[in-house]
């Protein structure tokens, strides 16, 4: 005679070890559900995020979430490649 209670029992441990291992192997998007503190751009990691700024700012030293503007940047030079650009020169 089997005992099936045995089986039952060992079938949902199997089961709950399962559903715990998949829930350690879950990423949460922290970027997606807003809980980083990331100025401006959030890049979602397994287990963690990473913050970046936009062109022309730099990551803060002391802050890894804030972003302030970086060195300033030469408008005549670019102003002068867009035209030469724009205009086929």
């Amino acid at each position: 005679m089997y005992n099936y209670s045995l089986y039952v029992t060992v079938a949902v441990t199997i089961v709950n070890i399962i559903k715990a291992m998949c829930t350690l192997l879950t990423d949460v998007d922290e970027c997606l559900e807003g809980s980083s503190d990331c100025e401006q751009i959030c890049t979602n990691t397994m287990g963690n995020y990473h913050c970046s700024c936009y062109p022309g700012y730099v990551i803060g030293q002391d802050d890894a979430n804030t972003c302030t503007l970086g060195e300033s940047v030469d408008i005549e030079f670019y102003t002068f490649v867009s035209v030469a650009i724009f205009e086929g020169l």
